[in-house]
C-alpha cells in the first residue's frame, strides 16, 4: 500500500527508467513513524489478559521496558496484574434519575397543637364593689378566771355506782388479797380480769366506788402559802374544811390525780409539792 505522496513521485519519474530499477523502488517500504508504531502496538490490558488465559508462566516485568512507551488508551482499561478481577464500569450520573429520600415526617406534640389563649396585657383590676365580702366569725375574748375563784364541778362517772349491799360487796372485795380472791368477775358488771392481776381489779372495782376515789380538792386555805397557791385564789368549804386550789375532778388512781396536778398550772395537792 503506497502513501499519496510516493504515487506522486513515481509518476513524475521518467520513463527511461528500467523495470528493475522501478520495481525495487516501488517495493521498498516507506518510513514509518515512531508515534505510529506506538498506536499499532496491543495494549497492555490485552496483553496482559491474554498471558493470564493462557498461563505463559512470563513474569510482568518482561514489558516493564515498554512502559514508558505505552499510552493507556483509556482509565477504564487499565487492570491492575496482581488481581484477575475486573473493574465494574463507572455507572452514568443522570441527575434526573437520582433517587429522591422521602421527607421526614415531622411529628407534632399533641400539647403543642392546643395553644393557650395569650393574656391581655391591659387587666383591669376589678373595683371593690365587685370584690365578695366573706364574714369573718367573730371571736369573743374573755379574761381567764383566777386560779381556785370557782370550784370544776366533777364529770359523771362512766361505770356504775353502787350502793347498798352491792357496794358492801364491793368493798369486801378491795380488802382481800389475791390468794383469797373468789373470783375475777366484777359483781356490779360483766367486767372480766382476764389477766388475773390484783392491782388492776381493784382500779375497776373503785371506779364504782366514788367514796373511796381521789378528789382534786386542793390544800387546806391555812397552807395556801407554803403550796405556792395565788392570793387572789377564793377558798371554798369541802367536808368541813376551807381549801382552796382545786378542781373538784375525780381520779381512780392516786397517781392520775398527781400527773393532773403537776402539769396543771391553777390545782394543787397534799399529794404534790410544785
Amino acid at each position: 500500500m503506497f502513501s499519496r505522496a510516493r504515487l506522486e513521485e513515481m509518476k513524475a519519474e521518467p520513463a527511461t527508467m528500467s523495470p528493475a530499477l522501478l520495481m525495487s523502488r516501488s517495493i521498498s517500504p516507506e518510513p514509518v513513524s515512531p508515534v505510529a508504531t506506538t498506536l499499532c502496538l496491543p495494549s497492555r490490558k490485552r496483553r496482559l489478559s491474554h498471558s493470564s488465559i493462557f498461563g505463559d508462566g512470563e513474569s510482568d516485568t518482561d514489558d516493564s521496558d515498554n512502559d514508558g512507551d505505552y499510552t493507556p488508551e483509556s482509565d477504564t482499561e487499565y487492570c491492575s496484574s496482581g488481581s484477575r478481577k475486573r473493574r465494574r464500569p463507572t455507572p452514568t450520573y443522570l441527575p434526573h434519575v437520582a433517587e429522591k429520600k422521602p421527607k421526614a415526617l415531622a411529628l407534632k406534640c399533641p400539647a403543642a397543637a392546643f395553644k393557650a389563649p395569650k393574656a391581655s396585657k391591659t387587666l383591669k383590676r376589678p373595683s371593690a364593689d365587685a370584690r365578695p365580702t366573706i364574714k369573718l366569725p367573730t371571736v369573743k375574748l374573755t379574761r381567764s378566771r383566777p386560779p381556785g375563784s370557782c370550784p370544776r364541778v366533777a364529770p359523771p362517772s362512766r361505770n356504775k355506782q353502787v350502793e347498798g349491799l352491792l357496794a358492801e360487796r364491793v368493798r369486801a372485795l378491795l380488802c382481800l388479797e389475791k390468794s383469797s380472791v373468789p373470783s375475777w368477775e366484777c359483781p356490779a358488771c360483766d367486767w372480766t380480769q382476764t389477766n388475773e392481776r390484783l392491782p388492776d381489779f381493784k382500779r375497776h372495782l373503785r371506779t364504782h366506788l366514788r367514796d373511796v376515789s381521789y378528789r382534786c380538792c386542793g390544800v387546806p386555805y391555812r397552807d395556801a402559802e407554803a403550796h405556792g397557791v395565788p392570793a387572789d385564789a377564793v377558798p371554798y368549804a369541802y367536808e368541813g374544811d376551807l381549801k382552796v386550789g382545786g378542781c373538784m375532778i375525780l381520779f381512780s388512781r392516786l397517781d392520775a390525780l398527781v400527773r393532773h396536778v403537776k402539769h396543771s398550772p391553777y390545782c394543787f395537792s397534799e399529794h404534790y409539792r410544785k
